[in-house]
């Protein structure tokens, strides 16, 4: 059985704080699939050819994707806030 992260609640915080997120590569699956969600198909986010143009120099992820990818459910801290959470992750 796998042990239980040491769960965290707001209490356990203090300012200034930091936790480390996991690195991810965003590759074009993940753009694409972004676009199909979003309908946002601006050429700087799809195109390299396009991209490359730009100040850039490449393709830009999207900020609300980059933003996502920080939310919680979305990184490992999720485990150790689900007991602060309003509800269990089961009852959804």
């Amino acid at each position: 059985m796998a042990q239980k992260s040491e769960q965290l609640f707001l209490e356990d915080f203090v300012e200034g704080q930091r936790f480390e997120g996991e690195p991810r590569q965003i590759v074009d699956g993940d753009f694409r699939a972004f676009a199909s969600l979003t309908g946002d198909r601006h050429p700087i986010h799809y195109d390299p050819d396009y991209a490359k143009k730009t100040r850039f120099g490449r393709r830009l992820a999207h900020g609300l994707h980059l933003m996502a990818l920080t939310a919680l459910g979305a990184m490992s801290l999720t485990d150790r806030l689900e007991e602060a959470m309003c509800c269990a992750p089961n009852s959804w």
